[in-house]
This record gives structure tokens, C-alpha cells and sequence, in this order.
């Protein structure tokens, strides 16, 4: 059996759709349809099935992937072992899971300490944890948060809330103003709520965007107060202020899973993200 087809049955199991699972390998989607067709022939199972508008997996389907998933990570683990990585001659291409936060702020200073053999790509992801568990996410740059057993962190720094808009003199006149929520995953309220909440307080939110990039934008043309981290605000030249309340500093990490923590390469490139993260001296 062709052990590639393995590696199409778990992306095919895992996102229950044949052009999804065609994208991520990078093949077309009639390439997929017949790599299904081989491994339902093999396994004399057809693996997926429809269901409605979706496709689920048989139990059979569900066995392999489940018994897949350890294994090609093993797999994976022996293929990436070469000699000593050198970063001088190495050509290697990682993914980096990044906030907008991140891709602004660490990201221009990271490329500018690049070999030129090592190639970036940069994703976004809404569960970035259940990412990394997947083969191909090498790092996530972002706000700490709650991470999985098997993810290992490193904090990167910490950054203070400002406000950028319509100025506001006091607290009182901070609630009085209307405001921009940036929420990237799409929870309303953030720490600045939840600080406001326990004064008995809330600030009126008139618009909820799931970018920074997109906010100051809007805040451009409008009467809107938005709050951000203050090394963004620098780093897109905005004029800040003070934010009239005392609220917690925001941690910023970076994740890695655990299979990969003492691979060379991945050890220097989490390093490169340490020393491109530290903020400019003034």
C-alpha cells in the first residue's frame, strides 16, 4: 500500500470533505476523490459516507484515524531528523500561527533576522491549540491563554492597554464615549469589561470588528474610542492616551507542540521569535 494514502485518509477523516482535504494537501479535488476511492477499495469500507448536507466518518473511518494519528507523528519525527541544523545553510519553510497583533509587531522584526534559506508562512487560526496538534503548525505567536497538556509556552512580553480615537478625559467620560471592541475570536467583552463589570460599570460598544488592522480605519472617520495594546499603536503610528482605568497588562507568549520541542530547528527559530519580540529601545 502506497503510505501516502495514509497520510490523504486522516486529512480526509479530520475534515469530512474532499476539497477541504484536497486543499490542505495541496492536490486537486478529483486527485482526492480518487485517493478515496482507492482506500475505501482497500480497506473495503467506504470510510466516508454523506450525511445530509456533511460528510461523516464510518467507524471504521474513525478507528484508522484515530490509530493514524500517533503514528504518522512518529513518522514525521523520524523524517525531520538530519544532521546539525545550521541556519546559514539550512533551507527550511515554517508556519507561524499569528494574532494581527503578532504579525505587525514581531513579524517585520523577525524576517529582518532571516537566513535567506528559511522561508515563513503565516496563518491565522481560531483554535490555535487544536492546530498545532496538527502536522505542519510549527509555532503560535499571540495572547496567552489557556493551552493545551501538550503544548509547551514561552513568554514573550507583556504590553499595556492606550486608548487611540476620540480623546477621554476621565473614566466618567470613557463611559459616556461609544467604542470599537476588537474580538478575534468573536467573545463579547474583554479585559476591560470584565474590570468594569466588577466597578459595577460598562462602556457602550457601538461596533464589534475581529481585526486591529481594521479598526483604526474606522476610528479614522468616526467619534469612536478604540483600546489596543500599546505596542500596536505605535508600531501602525497612532496617537494614544491614557486609558482612564487600571487594568491588567496583557501577556503575549508563543506556543509549540510538544513534538516538536527539542527539534534544532524549531529550538533556534523559537529563539529568533525571542529576540524579535523584545520591544525597541527608545
Amino acid at each position: 500500500m502506497d503510505l501516502n494514502l495514509l497520510v490523504a485518509l486522516e486529512f480526509l477523516i479530520r475534515e469530512k470533505n474532499v476539497t477541504r482535504a484536497a486543499a490542505r494537501l495541496g492536490v486537486t479535488q478529483s486527485a482526492m476523490s480518487h485517493t478515496l476511492n482507492r482506500l475505501r477499495a482497500h480497506f473495503e469500507d467506504p470510510l466516508l459516507v454523506r450525511k445530509g448536507a456533511e460528510m461523516v466518518a464510518t467507524p471504521l473511518g474513525e478507528k484508522l484515524a484515530a490509530d493514524l494519528g500517533p503514528i504518522l507523528t512518529e513518522v514525521e519525527s523520524i523524517a525531520s531528523r538530519r544532521s546539525k541544523f545550521d541556519p546559514k545553510t539550512a533551507v527550511r519553510r515554517f508556519t507561524i500561527l499569528a494574532s494581527d497583533y503578532a504579525q505587525v509587531v514581531v513579524i517585520p522584526a523577525l524576517l529582518e533576522k532571516l537566513p535567506s534559506g528559511i522561508d515563513l508562512a503565516i496563518k491565522t487560526a481560531i483554535h490555535p491549540e487544536r492546530a498545532l496538534a496538527e502536522r505542519g503548525h510549527d509555532l503560535m505567536i499571540g495572547p496567552s491563554r489557556d493551552e493545551a497538556s501538550s503544548t509547551y509556552r514561552q513568554k514573550l512580553f507583556t504590553d499595556r492597554l492606550v486608548c487611540v480615537g476620540r480623546r477621554v478625559e476621565d473614566l466618567d467620560d470613557y463611559l459616556r464615549a461609544k467604542h470599537v471592541l476588537v474580538s478575534p475570536r468573536g467573545f463579547r467583552g474583554g479585559i476591560v469589561d470584565d474590570v468594569l463589570a466588577t466597578m459595577g460599570k460598562e462602556r457602550r460598544i457601538v461596533l464589534e470588528v475581529p481585526h486591529f488592522l481594521v479598526a483604526p480605519m474606522v476610528i479614522a472617520k468616526s467619534d469612536l474610542v478604540l483600546t489596543l495594546p500599546e505596542r500596536l499603536a505605535r508600531a501602525l503610528d497612532l496617537e494614544t492616551f491614557p486609558l482612564p482605568l487600571e487594568v491588567p497588562e496583557i501577556e503575549f507568549v508563543q506556543l509549540w507542540h510538544a513534538r516538536n520541542h527539542d527539534d534544532e530547528a524549531h529550538v533556534w527559530l523559537r529563539g529568533l521569535v525571542a529576540t524579535a519580540s523584545r520591544p525597541a529601545r527608545s
